[in-house]
């Protein structure tokens, strides 16, 4: 139940940092340099904040580092989590599950599925 908590948590930090990047982003990024750029712009700060709370949430409760397993159990429940997050909010926004899974196929797209992949990686290459 802790690991699950863990990836709950990481998913978290991860999903708010998303809001508030993705806000800015829409806002002030994508008027000026189009959606492409902004979203490559966005990517690796979010990336960075990912990698800093992976390190930090497995460390949190114990002193001991988790294992590879433990590692990769925290970064799976995260990575469903937002992979879940996505869906439910782009139904919550009147897509079809088709439309949803379509948007994966486009460049935009597949760079942020790269970007999710990696989120979920970085618990499993994260000792402490």
């Amino acid at each position: 139940m802790r690991l699950i908590l863990l990836g709950f948590l990481y998913f978290l930090v991860a999903f708010i940092a998303g809001f508030i990047l993705g806000v800015f982003r829409s806002i002030l990024v994508e008027p000026r340099l189009g959606t492409t750029a902004a979203l490559l712009l966005e990517i690796p700060l979010i990336l960075a904040i990912c990698w800093t709370a992976a390190g930090f949430i497995l460390t949190l409760g114990s002193s001991v580092t988790p294992s590879l397993q433990e590692r990769g159990i925290v970064g799976a429940t995260a990575f469903l989590l937002l992979v879940s997050a996505e869906f439910l909010l782009g139904l919550f926004f009147s897509y079809s599950p088709a439309e949803i899974f379509d948007q994966f196929s486009s460049g935009n797209g597949l760079i942020g599925l790269t970007a999710q992949v990696a989120f979920g990686v970085f618990p499993l290459l994260r000792r402490h």
